[in-house]
């Protein structure tokens, strides 16, 4: 059965420095790279390319099936890039299907096997192995970062590994203040660090603000492997995706994995090519398969304990800012919502989870355009499952 969120938890503290290491780099706003999502803003990166047709209204007459159907019949062409789309209730798989197309030039139909790089959802992946080295008891959510990175500045004393999950670290966000795009592409994690130990200047004192930043969650990666001594990609595979069958999952480094059903992601129309090297804010590769297996187990704490899964939906922050470990919190007409998303080049992600309704929402596109659609469906599905 699915988690049902119960006490809530406050904490406080973390944050982060940045630098040139050996790479070109301009201050220059790197816009859509890398998005965060809030209940009612998920395309606040798209820079306008989105899809403004106006949905269906769900029948209750009919099934959830033949509602999604008919919702995605009527705003995604057969021929267009399309989603793959999960929905879980009570803990069953009621809608698992794909629509659209993988690849536009080879007419290759999106299935439920289909790769797709989960942009800024891969941030949960990140918290969740903070969260798995925790209850082993290698780290301590307070604990400060510097106790596993001492080569970062002292400026960083006050920083906690709980700063760098609630986005109260002070970070300033590689991806979107300081890297351009042609940059990043060429960069790995090792560089980013390497620029944040040679650059500590933070935006504020850590645990005195809350702003979203990826750097955060690259620096929790970095945890992860100093703790591990293993890569972040090994890491997840031993520990989440090969004990629950998710084979088609995998993390998107530098080692290049091969990713046998990758969806061709597209653009503006166009199919773009952007593919970063970085891990821990973005680069988890996924399907709707593997993530049905995945919510499953998570929800019913076979991956973490009942204690841990009720600190990783409850608010981190230390100012109610509601944001857990990679879930945004929130309440929509009297539900209790976990949910994050993500923009990623060509790519649209969202992952919700309805606690009271004991429904898991999930929803994977290869087009940038499809953040208010998801929205949509979202909204249709939590009120199909009302009363």
């Amino acid at each position: 059965m699915p988690y049902v969120l119960t006490s809530p938890v406050n904490h406080l503290k973390g944050s982060l420095s940045t630098k040139e290491k050996g790479i070109r780099m301009k201050k220059q706003l790197l816009i859509g790279l890398v998005c965060f999502v809030g209940l009612s803003f998920f395309t606040a990166c798209s820079g306008g390319d989105d899809n403004s047709m106006t949905p269906p209204t769900f029948d209750r007459s009919l099934s959830i099936e033949e509602n999604v159907d008919q919702f995605f019949a009527q705003t995604i062409s057969p021929s267009e890039p399309g989603a793959a789309v999960l929905i879980v209730k009570d803990g069953v798989s009621v809608h698992q299907k794909g629509y659209g197309l993988a690849d536009i030039d080879t007419g290759v139909p999106i299935e439920t096997d289909s790769q797709f790089e989960l942009a800024s959802v891969s941030k949960q992946f990140t918290a969740l192995g903070v969260l798995l080295l925790f209850e082993r008891g290698l780290l301590k959510l307070d604990d400060p970062i510097r106790t596993y990175l001492p080569e970062l500045s002292p400026s960083w004393d006050t920083m906690t590994i709980r700063h760098l999950v609630a986005h109260q670290a002070g970070i300033p966000d590689h991806l979107n203040e300081i890297f351009t795009t042609d940059a990043v592409l060429s960069m790995t994690n090792s560089d980013i660090f390497a620029y944040f130990v040679d650059q500590p200047q933070l935006d504020f004192e850590p645990g005195s603000a809350f702003k979203y930043t990826n750097g955060g969650y690259l620096m929790l990666a970095e945890l992860i492997t100093r703790v591990t001594h293993s890569s972040f990609r090994e890491f997840m595979q031993a520990n989440v995706f090969a004990p629950f069958g998710m084979t088609l999952s995998t993390v998107d480094d530098e080692s290049r994995p091969d990713l046998p059903t990758l969806v061709t992601s597209y653009r503006n129309g166009a199919v773009s090519n952007f593919d970063p090297l970085l891990v821990g804010e973005a680069g988890i590769v996924s399907t709707i398969d593997d993530l049905f297996r995945y919510q499953e187990a998570l929800l019913s704490g076979q991956i973490v304990s009942p204690a841990s899964l009720d600190i990783a939906f409850t608010d981190q922050t230390n100012n109610g800012s509601g944001y857990s470990f990679g879930w945004y919190i929130s309440e929509d007409r009297g539900h209790t919502i976990n949910l994050h998303g993500g923009t990623l080049s060509g790519f649209s992600t969202q992952f919700v989870i309805v606690h009271d309704l004991n429904v898991t929402l999930i929803m994977l596109s290869n087009s940038r355009s499809y953040g208010r659609l998801f929205n949509a469906l979202r909204n249709q599905v939590i009120r199909f499952y009302e009363n």
